[in-house]
């Protein structure tokens, strides 16, 4: 009499597929080029001297730095969009609001709060044309601010004052810019001294002042 079978062992192709990973930082950050995330450590002010440039070590460096909405804030449509793809969702839409609405609400985040444009200058104060700002770890003077319809971020034209690079216009979105501030020390001071320098330090210092002043004037010098 044959043997009656056992009972078969279920084939992996019918087993539910595994639910797609709720999208963080890190996850998000797998799915953009390697080029992109050195200039994402820019736009964050993350502090990448030192740090062996690959992926990995990038990827973690942001993570330390910045959160999902904000991150994506940054992201071009085709990002949001291989983002979307990475973690099973709806990337046919065009609009990158709906993309972002789509990643965050996976996240488990309101994309209403979420993506709502939040001041990050310590004082939350818009600039004004004239003034010297800190961004991208350069300092600019701002050339005119146009603001933006209601709930839109007002877009600040920027020029780089730094040495290495003077006169390179810039267009940023004041309220989405991370770590962007207005420069007041007439308001704020420069700290409090709590010891002088040594002579040769001080001499570096004003030495540096004086060759800064030169070069920043007459770019043709040296």
């Amino acid at each position: 009499m044959p043997a009656t079978p056992g009972p078969r062992a279920k084939s992996s192709s019918l087993l539910p597929p595994a639910p797609p990973q709720a999208p963080t930082v890190e996850s998000i950050l797998t799915a953009l080029s390697e080029p992109r995330l050195p200039d994402l450590c820019r736009i964050a002010g993350c502090d990448v001297r030192g740090v062996t440039r690959g992926r990995a070590s990038l990827s973690r460096k942001l993570a330390e730095r910045i959160e999902l909405p904000p991150l994506l804030r940054e992201l071009g449509r085709d990002e949001l969009r291989a983002s979307c793809r990475r973690h099973g969702l709806d990337a046919t839409s065009p609009a990158r609001a709906e993309l972002q609405a789509g990643l965050l609400a996976a996240a488990g985040l309101d994309p209403r709060a979420s993506l709502s444009p939040s001041p990050v200058a310590p004082s939350g104060a818009l600039p004004q044309k004239g003034q010297v700002v800190h961004a991208r770890r350069r300092q600019w003077m701002v050339e005119d601010v146009v603001l933006g319809a209601s709930g839109e971020s007002p877009l600040v034209r920027l020029v780089c004052l730094d040495d290495d690079d003077p006169g390179r216009a810039l267009e940023v979105l004041w309220d989405l810019e991370l770590g962007a501030r207005v420069v007041a020390p007439e308001t704020s001071g420069l700290g409090e001294g709590l010891h002088l320098d040594p002579p040769a330090r001080f001499g570096a210092y004003l030495h540096a002042i004086k060759w800064s002043a030169v070069s920043a004037a007459d770019a043709t010098r040296f």
